[in-house]
């Protein structure tokens, strides 16, 4: 299972990157915190994961996907939305001043 903060870096890296391989995308993981540990295959134990996620996404990104002998191409035809959950969570924070003076911390 994937991390909030694997989740953000993949729609970090989709983002920037319109053509990638999955292999590619998993390095990028590893190179950002996520485990290294792969299978008896060689390949990357994080692999299914963000594949599952990558497809998940596809509700939102118009993607092609291409199968390869050893891996899977993914070429992203419209850029990521940035309206994650996330973003949509945070509230603006404002200070109000109270008739007495006194400020107040409102998150609303």
């Amino acid at each position: 299972m994937l991390s909030t903060k694997e989740t953000e870096l993949i729609k970090e890296y989709i983002t920037r990157n319109q053509l990638f391989h999955l292999t590619e995308l998993c390095e990028y993981l590893i190179e950002n915190g996520s485990s290294s540990q792969t299978y008896s295959t060689g390949r990357y134990k994080i692999y299914p994961y963000a594949a599952i996620y990558l497809e998940s996404l596809q509700a939102s990104i118009e993607m092609d996907i291409t199968l390869t002998e050893k891996n899977v191409r993914y070429k992203v035809k419209n850029p990521i939305s940035i309206t994650t959950e996330e973003k949509e969570e945070k509230k603006e924070v404002k200070i109000e001043k109270e008739e007495d003076g006194m400020e107040q911390l409102s998150l609303f």
